[in-house]
């Protein structure tokens, strides 16, 4: 087996570039340390040469003119026939938010430019290992049900098959167990054991759905006949879920991602492998990912947020200091009289003293500050309202929320934002809102769902400033709505701007798919807005177009969840 896995001369690089400078310098890395390379200098012959011939790894630069390396390794992990090439991103940038985006499409490492000989050979021999790994494993459970059908003449074989494939089993770092035809649970490796927190003998012969696969993140249970791990063995197909939980013997979940891959004789179901893994540490990544894009998005509008504070404490210094003097004036006012009463106490008032009075109060202009005084109160307390309405949102918009949904506004969630954001799209927009005030409390992730009206919000300004920008005069409007439909409560955000051309409208929801200027979007926003929705709170989002009219987002929450975990009253 290890020398298996140590001999790798020969395989199948494929190296994607658009620049003939780096292919040069690989090429001649990894060629010479026996390697086989072929290359591309773009992602659309990469997908060429891929369906033609197979490599066994692939070293994709990421930023590339046409299809970028992003949108290469998505598609070619949609391809059942390439899903399980690994490949490694070649990469300039070496921010954290740039080397997740290469995991979360399915990369398996990456490597920063320049280069270093050692650093990019080690990683490709790791990677290519873990591989043939995988392969070997897969190619020892097919060997052993073959040798089983004829297990009499075949004892040796089966036994060394037998061996080979246990050595794989306990080796592995990803859990695998295997399934019957009832859904009993037929062998396990150590790792699953580990990462579950049950004994095999806890586990072998147990039907594996009740133990381990019983209920939804959030407590709800999770219906057998749902369940993607016992469609293998009902449709014989493969099936891979992304983003699910297991339960431990403990009563702790933790998230995973699992492939669920019948095992067929002659055609016939005989039971399935399931092979998972544990994902607890790339959701915190991800979590970090949704924290630093929020935070990017308060960076970007910190200047406006910093004007629209600005504004109402400059009136509120202009009136403060207009009520400094008019005290002045005031209590000027008050000692000329005070001594025109003492002096009427002693028995005369000196006529000067009256005439003192009299110049007092017209210097003071009484009659003016009875007006202007209430006034320039009731501007300052709105003033001081407006900031206080500010800084709130702000606390609660930039707030790392929790892993618990809890029952939360939603037009409050809307009003938040839009203060929030206010500066974004006063200049292009104006905002219309009708938010049903009797909506009910929908169970969310607060803070991420601020960030997705705040996506929705940007988004609409900046199509309508695309509109306009030869118009600047003439302001779009943004309408924001809210109802309750049935079990659902929906949020529809509308735009004047000029709507999604048809042929992009199948990919805006993609991971860096972006069709502004380089600087002004990075494809995240309506990608981690999908995610929320969908993964995180079981809901739905759909885009209307009426092309050339400007586009509209619906949202539509769930209030079952809530119901069924009585958490509402």
């Amino acid at each position: 087996m290890n020398d298996t896995l140590n001999d790798l001369n020969g395989m199948e690089i494929l190296l994607v570039d658009d620049v003939p400078e780096n292919l040069d310098v690989l090429r001649k890395m990894l060629g010479e340390s026996g390697f086989t390379i072929s290359v591309a200098p773009s992602g659309e012959i990469a997908l060429n040469l891929v369906n033609q011939s197979k490599p066994d790894l692939i070293l994709l630069d990421v930023m590339m003119l046409g299809i970028d390396g992003y949108e290469v390794c998505r598609r070619l992990k949609e391809n059942d026939e390439t899903r399980d090439i690994p490949v490694i991103f070649v990469t300039a940038k070496t921010e954290t938010i740039d080397t997740v985006q290469g995991f979360l499409v399915g990369g398996v490492d990456y490597i920063t430019k320049p280069f270093k000989f050692e650093e990019v050979l080690i990683r490709v021999k790791t990677q290519l290992k873990l591989s043939q790994t995988t392969m070997d494993l897969k190619r020892a459970i097919i060997a052993l049900h073959d040798a089983m059908e004829d297990s009499a003449a075949n004892k040796k074989t089966l036994a060394q098959t037998h061996s080979q494939l246990k050595m794989l089993l306990d080796s592995a770092g990803e859990g695998i167990c295997g399934l019957d035809t009832n859904g009993d649970t037929t062998f396990v490796n150590p790792a699953a054991e580990k990462m579950l927190g049950y004994s095999k003998l806890e586990l072998i012969g147990k039907p594996q759905h009740a133990l381990i696969h019983h209920a939804y993140a959030d407590g709800t249970p999770y219906p057998r006949e749902q369940c993607h791990i016992y469609s293998a063995i009902k449709d014989g197909k493969i099936h891979q879920e992304f983003d699910e939980v297991f339960w431990r013997k403990d009563g702790t979940s933790f998230p995973v991602e699992y492939i669920s891959r019948p095992i067929l004789e002659e055609g016939e179901i005989k039971g399935a492998v399931i092979t998972f893994s544990d994902i607890s540490e790339r959701k915190s990544i991800q979590a970090q990912l949704n924290q630093a894009q929020k935070m990017e998005s308060i960076g970007q509008l910190a200047a406006g947020i910093a004007h629209e504070i600005n504004t109402p404490l400059q009136f509120i210094g202009d009136n403060t200091y207009f009520l400094q003097n008019s005290f002045k004036a005031l209590m000027n006012v008050q000692a000329k009289l005070k001594k025109v009463v003492e002096a009427n106490e002693q028995g005369s008032v000196p006529a000067e003293l009256f005439s003192d009075l009299e110049d007092a109060a017209k210097e003071a202009d009484i009659d003016y500050l009875s007006e202007e005084v209430p006034l320039a109160i009731s501007q300052s307390l709105d003033g001081m309202s407006r900031v206080s309405e500010i800084v709130k949102a702000m606390k609660s918009f930039s707030h790392p929320g929790s892993d618990e949904k809890i029952l939360s506004n939603v037009n409050q969630a809307i009003n938040t934002t839009l203060t929030v954001s206010r500066n974004e799209w006063k200049y292009v927009a104006d905002v219309e809102t009708d938010l049903d005030s009797g909506l009910p409390q929908v169970p969310l992730h607060p803070n991420e769902f601020n960030q997705v009206i705040l996506n929705l919000v940007i988004n609409a300004a900046h199509a309508i400033a695309d509109v306009n920008k030869d118009q600047k005069s003439e302001k779009g409007k943004i309408f924001i709505s809210t109802c309750k439909d049935g079990d659902y409560v929906e949020v529809r955000v509308r735009d004047t701007g000029g709507g999604v051309p048809e042929e992009i409208r199948t990919k805006i929801f993609d991971p860096f798919f972006t069709t502004k200027e380089v600087g002004k979007g990075t494809g995240q926003g309506l990608a981690i807005t999908h995610s929320v929705i969908v993964d995180k709170h079981n809901g739905e989002i759909k885009l209307e177009v009426e092309e050339g009219k400007g586009s509209t987002f619906v949202i539509r929450l769930s209030l079952s969840d809530s119901l069924d975990n009585g958490t509402l009253p």
